[in-house]
């Protein structure tokens, strides 16, 4: 299987598991988001498992990690309609895609120089910045600890 395939497959398989979250009992949901963390680790480093060296195992896949947990986390809150979580999941696996796109570059990246580096930058940050935001909710206490 090529990186590329692995990608898609991992992607492909956490946008399940997000999707199978909601079916878990709310008592139970957050120890399925915390195994949906565990899973998302397996399934990112099983994708860029030929690259990964040292202290990368920890410092490449925080992201790939935290992306889910953040929007696992947010998803339950929205509308239980059809098309809105199917927009949600469609926007998701896109996102995971390019996330562990991103991450691949700048894994690759530590060890030659690759011109997309400034691009995964930007991506980064943006992934960055909405993965916080999930995190940090929409209350004004989640809003001003942004500043």
């Amino acid at each position: 299987m090529s990186k590329r395939q692995k990608l898609v497959a991992a992607s492909l398989l956490l946008t399940l598991g997000i999707l199978s979250i909601q079916s878990v009992e709310i008592e139970a949901r957050y120890q399925a988001i915390g195994l949906l963390a565990g899973v998302a680790y397996g399934l990112s480093a099983w994708a860029m498992f030929e690259d990964l060296r040292g202290v990368e195992w920890l410092t490449v896949l925080i992201l790939p990690v935290m992306y889910p947990v953040a929007v696992a986390l947010f998803y339950f809150l929205l509308p239980e309609r059809f098309l809105t979580r199917t927009m949600i999941l469609g926007f998701f696996g896109i996102g995971m895609y390019a996330l562990l796109l991103t991450e691949n570059i700048f894994n690759v990246a530590a060890i030659r120089t690759i011109q997309l580096l400034r691009a995964a930058h930007a991506v980064g940050l943006l992934f960055f910045s909405g993965t916080r935001f999930f995190l940090s909710g929409f209350t004004v206490g989640g809003m001003l600890s942004w500043f």
